[in-house]
């Protein structure tokens, strides 16, 4: 049986901070486009609330991610990971959000999952500083202890957990549509009931 590597994230992986912003970025269509720690879901999506770009003046290439790599919200309620797909333009990422380049044995859909699972999330939760909102720094971030399966077993792992998911959304797409339809059919046995003449009386 294959036996995992053991290692930090650190150790394995290359860990950016993003572009930190004196002020509030402002909705607009000129700039580099941006990711913001809100435009990550709670599952690791990426969700963008807002189009926000940032003048391409004050962005370096050291903010900027690419596909390939990981962005990690490391604010909470919560803390996920988005693998950087092919994008159409250029994305900058704005602190406090962390980028990770892993190397070429590490899949980034797999690093983006194993960084969502409860071991991670339990480590986070028990080195994240602050009282009210939960941050994890740089260094907590880089410490964070992992297990690294070969290569063709974290493709197999993401894979299938893509499935799993997509298959839990259709059913529960299914047992929603289905509970809209019995509702509509009470709904019209209600109304044909209120309308009809009561033979009891008659």
């Amino acid at each position: 049986m294959e036996k995992p590597r053991i290692m930090q994230l650190g150790d394995v992986c290359a860990i950016r901070t993003g572009l930190t912003l004196r002020a509030r970025p402002a909705e607009g269509a000129a700039g580099v486009l941006a990711v913001q720690q809100g435009d990550l879901s709670p599952t690791g999506a990426y969700e963008p609330r807002a189009t926000v770009r940032i003048d391409p003046a004050i962005v370096s290439p050291h903010h900027m991610a690419l596909p390939g790599e990981v962005i990690f919200r490391s604010r909470g309620p919560f803390w996920s990971a988005w693998a950087v797909e092919n994008l159409s333009e250029p994305l900058v990422s704005v602190a406090p959000l962390f980028i990770l380049h892993p190397p070429a044995d590490i899949d980034p859909e797999f690093l983006a999952w194993t960084l969502g699972r409860p071991a991670a999330q339990r480590y986070f939760a028990a080195e994240s500083l602050g009282t009210n909102i939960k941050m994890i720094s740089k260094p907590v971030l880089a410490a964070l202890p992992l297990a690294w399966p070969s290569l063709h077993t974290q493709r197999s792992i993401t894979r299938y957990s893509d499935l799993a998911t997509r298959e839990a959304q259709l059913v529960k797409r299914h047992a929603t549509l289905n509970l809209t339809l019995t509702n509509s059919r009470l709904d019209e046995a209600a109304d044909l009931a209120s309308t009809s003449p009561d033979r009891r009386t008659s």
